[in-house]
């Protein structure tokens, strides 16, 4: 493969990296000054060359003096700009150019062949050619925003050479040298007493032209030159200049603010409402309003994707004196195992996640081949329980046989134990801990199935905190029952019924399972049915605008979970957190909170969250980075012990510009 063909491989790798960079932009963000760019190039262009040298050093040759050359290069650049103010950007290319040059001395000299004075005209030549790798930091002034100028100085260092020398008779034909032939001297091989690092004085003229809206992409046409430093050779003058044209595409990056505002609406027609023509007046309105009184008629949401890392919490908790799985536990079918895939815990509550800890373990001892496990009934040893080694063990044989028969993990694989009271237990004097003892834990013999599962999550804001829902009903005969359902689509969002008269006032709390979550209308309705069997319904639309927030890249890690009372991060903790720390970038924002679950006094759980974020903190070396602890608020309801372990944690939110 010649130096070209290497130079066109190293552009096309160059143009599908950057097309894999793309990022859509959102129609609702405003753009200010481009702060950074992001492209890569290409260039062309003829090498006017001055020389004076007598030849290779080490290579004969007979010529008194090379004077000149000429040539051509061709090369492909990666490049970066950052903007240092609002008419310089300060940059650099890295890349690689092909260049040839061809060095010419011409001689004429008088020979006498067979008794006649004869004019031989004799080339003298040496054509070259190196691939040389590039760094070139510049500066770009925009004084006229579409025609900027650079100025940098490009570091070359050559790393493939080869020359190929000639010295050949032109005229007469008839004339032969020494040796009977029409050339000689002739050597091949690679340039010797190569300048290690040369340098050369850089300037260019751009025009930019916009391929996007707010110029997200932009092609870039400009004229360069360039002026050697110093030698191609160590001994003698070798300067290659350039002037040529390049091409440059640019992914450029704006500041932006992302407005969360109500789109513009068609005029809403008053709520429809439906009355019944009988002798029986019965009639229903129902309005959806802010909480500063005032008419809803469209809500803006704002969406933002994360990657969470969910941790596995390997216990499986059972019923006082049961050995049943629970139904809160989702079991499978062998044949819907083929089915269950990681990505079917995005966007779940996690809660739900945890309620397929059986098929995640079971999955995972799939992809693990040599994994193996034990699975260790428990028991609160308490009053029925108390001793009870055989509900131990028969909590156990549950758990082995699904695994088993619905996810066909060869039996060898899992090791049955029995015990009373786990290893690491929690109070036996309060009921919490008697419901958390009650338990089937499954201990891996490696690593592998205990760490966090990776989902894609979806969070969204609303521009409406809260919806203040009234309604209007007349009646000549009693209310008997009335329902009240705020759906999107066919999702019920949130709903509400009663029997007797209807109050005038209700509230939607926006949160996430009532945030609508696509570009469909949401629709509030009001089911009224009096004593006679008469029934009456009522409508209200909002018209829903999904915003999906691009600027910023976000990771949220939930580390594994703490013990009973304890800060101190245990080997699988500290595994993750080294996962943790291979996403942190040099201006990542980071953000830990610590949490506790409902047990105590909540001074003392805040204390106990903040020694659990600290302890992360210095394990991730994070030296500036702000722990604070939950505000009180449970992350997870703590009604069922999966609930009170999920709480025992420290979550982790790594955001990135992009």
């Amino acid at each position: 493969m010649n130096a070209i063909q290497q130079v066109l491989r190293v552009t096309l790798l160059l143009l599908i990296v950057l097309a894999q960079t793309t990022v859509a932009q959102d129609t609702t963000y405003s753009y200010g000054e481009c702060i950074s760019k992001v492209g890569v190039g290409v260039q062309v262009a003829t090498t006017p060359t001055i020389v004076q040298i007598r030849g290779l050093d080490g290579i004969p040759n007979c010529c008194s003096n090379y004077t000149t050359g000429t040539g051509s290069m061709v090369g492909a650049t990666a490049e970066y700009q950052v903007a240092i103010s609002s008419l310089l950007n300060a940059g650099a290319r890295l890349g690689v150019q092909a260049v040839k040059n061809n060095l010419l001395a011409q001689e004429f000299r008088t020979i006498l062949n067979n008794g006649i004075n004869e004019q031989v005209h004799i080339n003298h030549s040496i054509n070259t050619q190196h691939m040389d790798i590039l760094a070139i930091p510049f500066v770009e002034y925009r004084g006229i925003s579409f025609l900027p100028m650079q100025f940098g100085v490009a570091l070359r260092k050559s790393m493939q050479t080869s020359f190929q020398q000639i010295e050949q008779i032109v005229s007469p034909s008839e004339i032969t040298f020494e040796n009977d032939r029409r050339n000689r001297l002739n050597f091949t091989g690679s340039i010797p007493s190569l300048s290690q690092v040369r340098l050369d004085a850089t300037v260019s003229l751009s025009y930019v032209l916009p391929l996007s809206q707010h110029n997200t992409w932009s092609l870039i046409p400009r004229i360069e030159a360039s002026y050697p430093l110093n030698s191609v050779v160590q001994n003698g003058t070798w300067n290659i200049a350039t002037i040529g044209i390049g091409l440059s595409l640019y992914k450029n990056t704006y500041q932006t603010t992302m407005h969360v505002t109500e789109p513009p609406v068609k005029p809403v027609e008053p709520p429809a409402t439906t009355q019944v023509a009988t002798s029986s007046n019965l009639s229903a309105q129902v309005s959806m309003y802010s909480t500063t009184n005032n008419r809803i008629t469209s809500i803006a949401v704002q969406s933002k994707a994360t990657v969470s890392a969910f941790p596995l919490l390997p216990y499986i908790f059972f019923d006082d004196s049961s050995s049943v799985l629970p139904e809160r536990y989702i079991a499978l079918t062998n044949q819907e195992t083929s089915a269950f895939t990681y990505r079917t815990l995005d966007n779940m509550p996690d809660l739900d996640r945890y309620r397929h800890t059986l098929n995640i373990i079971g999955k995972r001892l799939q992809e693990y081949p040599k994994l193996t496990i034990v699975v260790r009934g428990c028991n609160s040893n308490i009053n029925s329980e108390a001793g009870n080694i055989s509900l131990s063990s028969s909590r156990a044989t549950t758990v082995k046989e699904y695994l088993v028969k619905v996810w066909n993990v060869d039996e060898k694989r899992i090791k049955s134990e029995a015990r009373n009271l786990p290893i690491q237990f929690s109070n036996t004097k309060s009921a919490d801990g008697i419901e958390e003892n009650r338990r089937v834990e499954i201990i891996p013999s490696s690593m592998e199935l205990y760490f966090p599962v990776i989902t894609n999550d979806t969070t969204y804001v609303s521009s409406v905190s809260d919806i203040n829902v009234k309604t209007k009903v007349q009646s000549d005969e009693e209310i008997t029952s009335w329902n009240l359902q705020y759906k999107q689509g066919n999702t019920v969002l949130w709903s509400k019924q009663g029997i007797g008269a209807v109050p005038e006032n209700h509230q939607i709390n926006m949160t996430d399972t009532t945030i609508p979550k696509n570009n469909t209308n949401a629709i509030l309705s009001l089911t009224v049915t009096n004593i006679k069997g008469r029934v009456v319904s009522a409508l209200d639309t909002i018209i829903v605008a999904v915003i999906e927030d691009t600027s910023v890249s976000r990771k949220q890690f939930t580390l594994v979970l703490f013990d009973y009372n304890s800060a101190e991060l245990t080997p699988l903790n500290i595994k993750v957190a080294e996962m943790v720390r291979k996403q942190l970038q040099q201006n990542s924002q980071v953000t830990i909170t610590g949490f506790a679950d409902r047990t105590g006094e909540l001074e003392y759980n805040q204390k106990l969250a903040i020694r659990r974020g600290e302890a992360l903190a210095r394990t991730l070396r994070l030296t500036n980075t702000t722990v604070t602890a939950y505000d009180g608020t449970l992350l997870i309801n703590n009604e069922l012990p999966e609930g009170r372990y999920f709480c025992r944690t420290v979550r982790v939110v790594i955001e990135d510009k992009r």
